[in-house]
């Protein structure tokens, strides 16, 4: 069959014809994409935060960042320290030298020792839920830590008492008050009879 010269010249051209076409809509498209990329880099640009306040975030993340490490170091320093404390606190080879140093600051602070005896086994020698919780801590740490809760029956006003309360707080002395009561004296004076529950 032979093509006729019109035939001919729509063999050559109908391919290149589809071809631009194609690449007509590929550019149509990429315009588009194009066009829709930019739209959103100016929304971006016009979105974000002005150059100083960048640069003031960044100052602000670094500080942040060194009160971080600062907060991380004294958290460390505090758990060597309660962990020292810890062994002190549970051992019982140094529960005499305790106790001494107790009473020594209730003397100091005038409040009479009119009793001192071992609370556990007796009504009152339980301990609350939280102190349970860090004796199985202390256990857990070394099974030799064993601390003691101790009654004492003391005499003394009440000023002294806070004061005693007071120091026992700062740690110098290790032992944790768990449970005081107060009785007043019915002669109205300012020394009142007291029972401290301590754990040395």
């Amino acid at each position: 069959m032979t093509l006729s010269k019109r035939d001919k010249v729509l063999v050559v051209i109908l391919p290149a014809v589809l071809i631009l076409l194609g690449y007509g809509w590929t550019a149509t498209d990429k315009h588009k994409r194009l066009a829709a990329a930019s739209q959103a880099l100016d929304a971006a640009q016009k979105q974000a935060p002005p150059p100083e306040i960048v640069r003031a975030m960044a100052v602000q993340v670094d500080s942040l960042s060194r009160d971080l490490a600062k907060k991380q170091k004294d958290v460390a320093a505090l758990k060597q320290r309660w962990d020292d404390a810890a062994v002190k606190c549970g051992s019982a080879e140094l529960r005499n030298d305790r106790i001494k140093k107790l009473t020594a600051l209730l003397m100091q602070h005038r409040l009479t020792v009119l009793d001192d005896s071992e609370a556990e086994g007796s009504s009152a020698g339980k301990l609350p839920v939280a102190m349970e919780q860090l004796a199985q801590q202390l256990a857990q740490t070394n099974k030799n830590l064993k601390p003691q809760l101790r009654q004492l029956h003391l005499h003394g006003s009440y000023l002294d008492m806070h004061q005693v309360l007071k120091e026992l707080s700062e740690g110098e002395v290790l032992a944790i008050p768990v449970g005081l009561s107060m009785k007043a004296n019915k002669d109205g004076g300012s020394q009142r009879d007291w029972t401290l529950l301590v754990w040395i």
